[in-house]
């Protein structure tokens, strides 16, 4: 009689928690509400600023040259309206989101989202840029103030932007089930590992006759 020892693999797949559709819903849905408002407050600081234009450079100015002054106001900023071109795309950004953290959002939708809260925040950048600039170049206190809620508001909307555009991967994966266009890199996957278990099995009894 001999023993003969057996080892026996199974396949054991891990238990995966269950993916909350609104895990990534609700962020999504709270980062484009407040991008909404601020884009917003932004196209209206804008309109501010190219109102005031006529009145800026007379006013403003202090231990500038003159001409820089005159070219700064009078040409390049108030007439640029930094505030207004940022604030429609990330109000755009912000309306996208709203549609794309629906229950049943669509691909385009969440991609395009991702797309403008991109966009959105480089011209987000450039709005901190201005108003960090008109605040060194103005002594009118109106307009001081109006150049620091600028870049304050450009500022907060740079970083919201750059939070939601992380999030709509992720999201895309939850809801629609594929992989967005950024691809596997950013995204969770859908697929569950597989880990091999061998079981020492006990040894077994043969009985040889002769």
């Amino acid at each position: 009689m001999a023993n003969v020892g057996a080892h026996q693999a199974s396949i054991v797949n891990p238990a995966v928690p269950g993916r909350n559709p609104y895990r990534y819903k609700n962020v999504i849905m709270g980062l484009a509400i407040t991008e909404t408002i601020l884009g917003v407050l932004s196209i209206v600081l804008g309109i501010v600023l190219v109102a005031n234009k006529n009145e800026v450079p007379v006013r403003v100015c202090h231990s500038y040259p003159v001409y820089t002054c005159h070219v700064l106001f009078t040409i390049y900023s108030p007439k640029a309206g930094e505030g207004l071109w940022t604030g429609i795309w990330v109000l755009i950004a912000g309306i996208l989101g709203i549609f794309a953290s629906r229950n049943r959002p669509s691909s385009s939708v969440i991609n395009a989202h991702m797309g403008l809260s991109i966009t959105a925040a480089v011209f987000s950048a450039g709005q901190v840029a201005a108003g960090i600039t008109l605040v060194f170049y103005t002594a009118n206190v109106e307009y001081l103030r109006t150049s620091i809620a600028l870049a304050a508001f450009g500022f907060i909307s740079f970083v919201l932007c750059i939070v939601s555009a992380s999030f709509c991967c992720p999201h895309h994966t939850v809801a629609i089930g594929t992989l967005s266009c950024c691809g596997a890199g950013c995204c969770e996957s859908n697929g569950s590992d597989q880990q091999v278990v061998y079981v020492q099995q006990p040894p077994q009894q043969v009985v040889v006759s002769s």
